[in-house]
């Protein structure tokens, strides 16, 4: 029984993974900044984190907000923002930050993000039929 637990546990690990290194490809190849995925992850985390504020709603982020949200040293969010805001990715907005609805609205038919859809889709039906 505990084999086949491990099997389990294992290859949702492994199509988790696949995602991850998928999603990390396509945006180290399609990011503003060409830089190679080590760098790129602290400031895809921010965006993230920005995004995912603003579909809920909520007040622009502070860079504590942020910091708590991707788990990163608040110097470093501080650090990280100018290039970000710089490359037209996040904006200001009053006393915190928020995703630049011209960024989103300039990639609407992105080809990279209908490659993001795809990679999430395939790692969510691996996972589900693991479930069975």
């Amino acid at each position: 029984m505990q084999d086949k637990a491990y099997a389990r546990r294992h290859s949702k690990a492994a199509a988790i993974s696949r995602m991850f290194l998928t999603l990390s490809r396509i945006m180290s190849r399609t990011y503003p900044h060409q830089k190679n995925v080590g760098q790129l992850l602290p400031e895809i985390l921010i965006i993230m984190a920005c995004r995912v504020n603003d579909e809920r709603k909520r007040p622009p982020a502070s860079f504590s907000q942020i910091a708590r949200i991707t788990g990163m040293p608040r110097t470093n969010v501080r650090r990280l923002m100018p290039s970000l805001i710089a490359a037209g990715v996040l904006e200001k907005s009053g006393s915190g930050y928020i995703g630049s609805p011209a960024y989103i609205r300039s990639r609407i038919n992105a080809r990279y993000f209908r490659r993001v859809l795809i990679a999430v889709q395939r790692c969510a039906r691996e996972l589900e039929a693991l479930e069975k």
